[in-house]
């Protein structure tokens, strides 16, 4: 066979590839050529207008998009001309007519033969914002066309809007993608060849950026949140900076870094490509640094076949099953888990096969540690290097978020020193035991104390002190109270205490016992014991009465009680 036929040949299993690869996306991409005609579509784009890849291929924007074609076309000339296209905004599907937000972002770029083209992808952040992370894996080349393939790969990362680069084991630049160019504030060129400490702007930094490069060519690996300020812009951003080892063809260690802009969400979507076809030889060089590349990925990830077979293990995911990947390659992925997963997840690979996608959140124990741990699953169909069907699997660690997710809420209704509920939480509460005693003709009452002299015990032991006493009081007030009484911190030094169906007679009796189970012995601090008392106002609600001006008869007790002389309890009056 004569070298154009084998490079046609070469080229068009690598569309093909890139088509599958594409298919795998879970959010539209496509490729459009200067006349705004779609020269490829991935499926998901497809399946956004009820149609199919091939359907689209080859018409127009006006013909696929409708009313929105004016608008998609001005930015593909936009794009065309060297612009960055990344907005989000608001899409109203083509077919069901629902809302959702996507980032949508397009590119100019050239294919093979230098012919411009307009690639775009359209990220769906309508249910969560949170980066996750994002692997380019290179392409390898065949040695007739390796130039242009490099070529070809640097454009590809140049479409990516996070910075990507890669840096050999002296910490100099490899590849850098253009948006870390923008940023570094210098043409790629001036940045390959030169060590990434030499562009910090002060020793302290370089000295770590070389620390993170050393233990990541020792076998370990980089993955951080850092918070700083935008280059160009001056504004404030976050961002989650991985760095892993990888080889490269010839075996070299190299370093590779992703830094994903989580500002707007914290996790971005990852994206996974498999490996080349390529002749029995370099197809087995390539499947090696394939292997190397999913390595890096932090997270589990996987390739099985329709039976469920394993054909590709990163070692995040070996690690999790507790088995070399070497051992788990061929291995039937479902003897490795309890009989109930097991059928369960045989059920949800036939779907997938079949077509459907996996997307879920699993709330499981940490391996080997009694924490828990919640996992953001992803599954989709693709197709193996012979064309066979493949399911393509990752498990993304979402962990952190959650367990901020659920301090937030906690923070929302619980005062963070003593651990009572906050005054937002108890007038919510206040008002549903007033609305179910209005409905069933309870009674309710309410308690207001504040602690006699509290300023003095700052004045004098300090805030270290005041602190201790608001805790133990809380904790007295607690243990003092019955199973359905809510006690809650109004503010300061006081508390207030609800009592449903609590008539002023038995509200009085427990006020007076919680005066005394509070004065009663002196509090331990870090100043040692002291003494403390409390005075109580003490109401009940009148029917239809509106929460604030039940509480305000309980604060106008309290002050009476204040002005008796202090270390004591005074019931407003009922009509």
């Amino acid at each position: 066979m004569d070298i154009p036929s084998r490079h046609r040949r070469s080229r068009a299993r690598s569309y093909a590839f890139f088509q599958r690869v594409i298919d795998g996306l879970p959010d539209p991409f496509y490729v459009k050529d200067a006349g705004s005609r779609y020269v490829m579509v991935n499926t998901a784009f497809a399946r956004d207008y009820g149609s199919t890849p091939e359907q689209i291929v080859g018409k127009s924007a006006e013909e696929v998009l409708g009313a929105r074609a004016q608008e998609a076309i001005g930015e593909d000339r936009a794009a065309l001309l060297g612009e960055l296209i990344s907005k989000e905004r608001v899409i109203e599907h083509a077919l069901t007519g629902e809302k959702y937000s996507r980032v949508v972002t397009k590119r100019r770029v050239e294919d093979e033969d230098g012919v411009p083209l307009v690639i775009g992808y359209h990220h769906d952040v309508t249910q969560w914002k949170l980066a996750e992370r994002s692997l380019q894996a290179a392409l390898g080349r065949e040695k007739s066309s390796s130039e242009r393939t490099r070529q070809f790969v640097q454009r590809l990362l140049d479409v990516l809007p996070m910075p990507v680069y890669v840096k050999d084991a002296e910490s100099r630049y490899l590849i850098v993608n253009e948006t870390l160019a923008r940023e570094l504030q210098r043409p790629a060129q001036e940045v390959i060849g030169i060590t990434s400490m030499s562009l910090t702007p002060n020793e302290e930094i370089a000295r770590i950026m070389r620390e993170e490069d050393l233990s990541v060519l020792a076998g370990g690996s980089v993955y951080k949140e850092e918070a700083n300020y935008h280059p160009m812009t001056g504004k404030g951003r976050f961002r989650v900076v991985t760095k892993g080892l990888c080889r490269d063809v010839d075996g070299a260690p190299v370093i590779v870094c992703t830094m994903f802009d989580t500002t707007a969400w914290r996790a971005a979507e990852s994206a996974l490509q498999a490996a080349l076809a390529r002749e029995t030889e370099e197809r087995k060089r390539t499947q090696r640094f394939v292997q190397r590349l999913v390595d890096v990925i932090p997270d589990p990830f996987y390739v099985k076949s329709a039976t469920g077979r394993f054909i590709i293990v990163n070692e995040a995911h070996a690690r999790e099953k507790q088995t070399p990947k070497e051992d788990l390659v061929a291995f039937d992925s479902y003897v490795l888990e309890s009989d109930e997963v097991a059928d369960h997840a045989r059920k949800e690979d036939r779907a997938v096969v079949a077509g459907a996608e996996v997307d879920k959140e699993v709330h499981s124990g940490a391996p080997g540690s009694d924490g828990e741990r919640f996992s953001h699953v992803v599954k989709r169909r693709s197709e193996h290097i012979d064309g066979t069907p493949v399911i393509v699997g990752a498990h993304f660690d979402i962990t952190r978020w959650k367990v901020a997710e659920r301090e937030l809420e906690r923070a929302a209704y619980q005062d963070s020193l003593t651990g009572l509920p906050n005054r937002r939480y108890f007038l919510a509460e206040a008002e549903r035991a007033a609305s179910l005693a209005d409905r069933h003709g309870h009674a309710l009452s309410l308690l207001m104390f504040d602690l006699d002299h509290f300023k003095r015990i700052n004045d004098a032991h300090g805030h270290q002190a005041g602190d201790d006493v608001l805790c133990r009081v809380a904790e007295r007030t607690r243990k003092s109270l019955r199973t359905d009484d809510m006690p809650g911190r109004w503010g300061g030094e006081e508390f207030v205490v609800l009592l449903p169906m609590t008539a002023l007679p038995e509200a009085s009796f427990v006020a007076n016992r919680l005066r005394l189970a509070i004065a009663a012995p002196p509090v331990p601090t870090s100043a040692g014991p002291l003494p403390v008392t409390c005075s109580c106002g003490i109401a009940q609600r009148r029917r239809g009465e509106p929460i604030l001006d039940f509480i305000g008869r309980a604060d106008a007790a309290l002050y009476q009680a204040k002005d008796a002389g202090r270390n004591a309890c005074v019931a407003a009056a009922v009509d």
